[in-house]
């Protein structure tokens, strides 16, 4: 498959220089973080040679690395057929549930037509990849992993757990998340309850909510760092036209 065939949009690119992750061990922060799993191909796996399907994978991850990339996300590791994502791990606003969700929509958008390329190949003609996202926003601890290298962090704590608990119990081609990580973002997006689920690790069933859309008055840039910002900037926008008049009037009195 011609990668140039895939399709992102004029305005789904990327800068050239991507920029370094600067963390601290043992910090803390409040990250967004995102699991998804691709489902479908364990069922023609032995079908095909490992580096065909392998070179499926592959393609399949730089594209969700793409959208995670786009929104501002880390990826933070690769799991076979599944990956991890941090947004607020590089920079914490105040947006990054927001971001976190445009990108899991983003991913599902891009393996739907995956998949419609995928089926004008031979072998794949009946093959439909799903796929499973869990979000869960909340404070996480910074640490390395194994044999010290430099940049080897990831993150831990029982928010990156749920986050881990959400796709796996998400339907496929569905994005899960609690009702507190819900909360953050329900004037944006649109929800479906699937009510109380008993989540292993967990002592308490938890909320969780899948995911429909973004709402029509939320379609603004995830980029920008005044969504949601319009009555902040039309007060700054007033007091500055305010103390424009003011100077003008000052200087045709004195003069």
């Amino acid at each position: 498959m011609d990668n140039n065939d895939l399709f992102f949009g004029t305005d789904f690119l990327l800068d050239d220089e991507e920029e370094k992750l600067s963390l601290k061990e043992g910090e803390l922060r409040e990250v967004s973080v995102l699991f998804a799993d691709i489902k479908g191909f364990t069922n023609i796996s032995n079908l095909f040679a490992p580096e065909v399907i392998h070179g499926k994978m592959d393609e399949i991850m730089k594209i969700f690395t793409r959208c995670i990339a786009f929104y501002g996300g880390f990826v933070d590791k690769y799991m076979g057929d599944g990956i991890m994502a941090l947004f607020g791990a590089k920079k914490a606003t105040e947006h990054d549930t927001q971001r976190a969700i445009l990108s899991a929509l983003k991913m599902q958008e891009q393996l739907r037509l995956y998949n419609g390329l995928l089926a004008r190949e031979p072998g794949f003609e009946s093959l439909e990849l799903g796929l499973r996202i869990g979000i869960n926003t909340g404070l996480v601890s910074v640490g390395k992993v194994g044999q010290s290298r430099e940049g080897d962090f990831t993150v831990y704590g029982p928010e990156v757990n749920l986050a881990s608990r959400m796709e796996s119990n998400a339907p496929v081609n569905g994005i899960m998340l609690p009702l507190s990580t819900k909360r953050l973002v329900e004037h944006i997006f649109e929800f479906e309850h699937l009510g109380m689920k008993a989540v292993k690790g967990m002592d308490e069933p938890i909320d969780c909510w899948r995911v429909l859309a973004q709402k029509s008055e939320g379609n603004k840039p995830a980029g920008s760092v005044f969504i949601g910002r319009e009555a902040e900037l039309r007060l700054l926008q007033n007091a500055y036209q305010d103390m424009s008049f003011r100077i003008m009037v000052s200087r045709e009195t004195r003069g």
